[in-house]
Formats: structure tokens, C-alpha cells, sequence
């Protein structure tokens, strides 16, 4: 193979790999437990600061904002409630993607 043919393999990976990554990364925002097989709201839990959290803590509210800082200080669900905090993103989940993509949009690749 030659190299620009590796080079746009490897783009398209890194590209592909960062598409999965940012799903999942929603999903633990949006999706319910039954749907995760997991808790929702594990990688806050974690301390995990992911895209869709950077952009909530940005561009949401200010109660809410306090709710997640509690939680990443606490790293627990011990005064907020987890299914608060969860309808709360889940109904940000749409708007946080479609900024996401139009991110994307101005600085990714055209694989088209």
C-alpha cells in the first residue's frame, strides 16, 4: 500500500475511533441503565471529564452546573440524585450532539 493510502487509513481509524468514543460518552448522559447494562452517569462518577460533560458545564444551567461539580468533588451520588442530574442531561443530550457535530463539522475530515 502507499503511503497516502496508509496516511488516509490511519486518519479515517483515529476519526472513526474518536466517533466511538464521543458515543459512548453520550450514551452514559442519555441512555437508561437497562440500555448501558451499566449505571448511567458512571463516568461522572469516575471523575471522567468527557466532551459532553465540558459542553454541559459550559452551556448549562447554573443549578446544574453546581450538581455535576458536587458529584466530581464527592465522587458519589451523596447529595445529588443521580436520576435528577440524569433527566437533566438526558434532555440536554440533543442539543449537546448537534453542537458536537457542527464542531466536527468545521474541524474534521472530509471523508465523502
Amino acid at each position: 500500500m502507499e503511503l497516502a493510502g496508509e496516511e488516509a487509513l490511519a486518519e479515517y481509524g483515529r476519526y472513526a475511533g474518536l466517533a466511538f468514543q464521543l458515543v459512548d460518552d453520550l450514551l452514559d448522559f442519555t441512555a437508561s441503565a437497562e440500555q448501558l447494562g451499566k449505571p448511567v452517569l458512571s463516568d461522572l462518577k469516575e471523575g471522567k471529564v468527557t466532551l459532553p460533560l465540558i459542553y454541559a458545564m459550559e452551556n448549562g444551567h447554573r443549578d446544574a452546573r453546581e450538581l455535576v461539580a458536587r458529584v466530581l468533588e464527592e465522587k458519589e451520588f451523596d447529595s445529588v440524585r443521580r436520576r435528577r442530574l440524569w433527566r437533566w442531561c438526558r434532555n440536554q443530550g440533543p442539543w449537546i450532539v448537534h453542537e458536537i457535530w457542527l464542531m466536527n463539522m468545521r474541524v474534521g475530515p472530509r471523508l465523502v
